[in-house]
């Protein structure tokens, strides 16, 4: 009985939730029917308005075909002016005849070729941030920024979120939708990052503690700064007096000895006098190397040059 009545309640729940997301729905739809409507007026009124232009454009070309002969020029200069008439405007108030002045007024440079410039309205296409159950505190801010920047209804936040879920992630929505329902944005953002940075934090502190110098400077400063800024995305009370030690103590021996002597206060500057002392250690390391395997040049023996023994006299003694 308990369960009956436990599954009636889920039951009446997700009822509810169905009842007010059509109401929702329907009052997007409402707002949308609005906003064709009044684009459907603005249309009409730009057609008309386009409509009285080009009558005025042609009215302006036929005069100044009519007046081209009184402005020609015999250096072919009159080429470089235009005839500018008043025309009535049918929007106006006042639609009294308006007499036509014609002047000379100097055209002006094209500026059709640039490109540099783009309409006001213009709007960059760019493609919704996929989730594949990596850096989910990322993914929701990525998703934030393509809300506020297109306008999107918060109703369709979820819908539009978990349409681009590709791999393990897809799967585990599959899954997770069949026993639960996503109450809003947040509580749907709330899951997904408890289900895949919830150990997120503990690494990257860990892997950052445990680091320690095996190629180059550069390399280790690089791995370094990504587990700095990942620990920093979790926790931001942590500073350079925290990071700085930690990068100090994993590099190696021959380097950290002049860095702890220059006492940095920063990891950026710690890695400038990391890379300085990388230097000076593999110049001096490739000019012992180049000592060591130059062969020496031969040497012959020396040879003395001793005045040879005189004979002695002995025998005649003897």
């Amino acid at each position: 009985m308990d369960q009956v009545m436990e599954q009636f309640v889920l039951l009446f729940t997700r009822v509810i939730d169905i009842g007010e997301l059509q109401q929702q729905m329907k009052a997007q739809m409402d707002i949308r029917g609005a906003a064709m409507d009044n684009y459907s007026a603005e249309q009409h009124m730009i057609a008309q308005q386009v409509k009285a232009n080009g009558a005025a454009v042609a009215q302006l070309t036929m005069r100044r075909f009519d007046n081209e002969a009184a402005y020609d020029d015999e250096d072919g200069v009159s080429m470089l002016f235009e005839e500018k008439a008043s025309f009535q405007n049918v929007f106006a108030k006042d639609k009294g005849t308006v007499k036509a002045e014609t002047s000379k007024v100097r055209r002006p440079q094209p500026t059709s070729g640039r490109r540099d410039t783009l309409p006001s309205q213009a709007m960059p296409k760019m493609q919704f941030p996929k989730f594949d159950g990596t850096d989910p505190k990322i993914w929701k801010d990525n998703c934030q920024s393509y809300f506020e920047l297109y306008q999107l209804p918060e109703g369709m936040w979820i819908t539009a979120a978990h349409l681009h879920f590709e791999g393990n992630a897809a799967k585990w929505y599959q899954a997770y939708k069949l026993n639960h329902t996503f109450r809003d944005w947040d509580h749907f953002c709330a899951v997904v990052e408890e289900e895949f940075g919830a150990d997120d934090y503990r690494t990257a502190m860990n892997d950052l503690l445990d680091l320690k110098q095996t190629g180059t400077v550069a390399e280790y400063t690089t791995h370094f700064q990504a587990l700095q800024f990942a620990v920093t995305m979790h926790n931001p009370h942590y500073d350079d007096m925290f990071f700085t030690p930690h990068y100090i103590r994993g590099l190696k021996e021959e380097i950290r000895g002049t860095v702890e002597s220059q006492m940095p206060p920063t990891v950026h500057k710690a890695s400038l006098i990391a890379k300085i002392q990388q230097g000076v250690h593999d110049r001096s390391k490739a000019r012992y190397q180049r000592n060591v395997s130059q062969p020496k040049p031969y040497m012959p023996p020396r040879i003395e040059n001793k005045p040879a023994p005189q004979p002695t006299s002995l025998w005649k003694d003897r």
